[in-house]
């Protein structure tokens, strides 16, 4: 995949190329993005968009009706010294149809580790063809698959642009 992502408002924008190989038991996605555009001084804040890379490695789960435990990285950077990195761990699991759990431990740089969650419930619209949902066997599958109906899924990729910003502090009233 290729993209070329823009802010309008702000005059950011950045180029980005990626990999997917996708299997029935694992994933694996990859994502670089080089920056386009210069520094852009907006509301009295200096923006760079930032060069970088992504990355997410997914294994299946017999659990629920779906879940998979995963691991994801990036790394951001500009071109005077500033690089920041961020690390995840998580499960995620389609408890019920169409809601999901997802729990997660996230790091950046040398901070320590935050454990996060989410619910989200997914409202089908449409006059998509209703389907019915069957728990997995709970029993880890060595097998591959066909995966023709994940080959339509959306590129999964960074889709906000990545910038460091820095203002000016105005203190007053002393």
């Amino acid at each position: 995949n290729a993209f070329v992502d823009s802010e309008l408002a702000v005059e950011n924008s950045r180029a980005s190329i990626g990999t997917e190989f996708l299997t029935s038991i694992a994933q694996f996605r990859a994502n670089y993005y080089e920056a386009l555009s210069s520094p852009v001084l907006y509301k009295g804040v200096t923006e760079t968009a930032l060069d970088g890379y992504d990355y997410k490695l997914t294994y299946e789960l017999p659990f629920f009706y779906g879940s998979d435990v995963y691991f994801k990285g990036s790394h951001w950077e500009d071109s005077t010294g500033f690089d920041t990195d961020s690390d995840e761990f998580g499960l995620t699991a389609e408890i019920l149809p169409n809601m999901s759990l997802r729990i997660a431990s996230q790091k950046t740089d040398t901070k320590a580790s935050d454990t996060i969650g989410s619910i989200s419930y997914s409202i089908p619209l449409g006059r998509a063809v209703k389907t019915t949902k069957k728990l997995r066997s709970l029993s880890f599958n060595t097998s591959l698959k066909p995966i023709r109906d994940e080959l339509f899924k959306p590129v999964q990729r960074e889709n906000r642009i990545k910038k460091k910003k820095v203002g000016q502090v105005t203190v007053s009233g002393f």
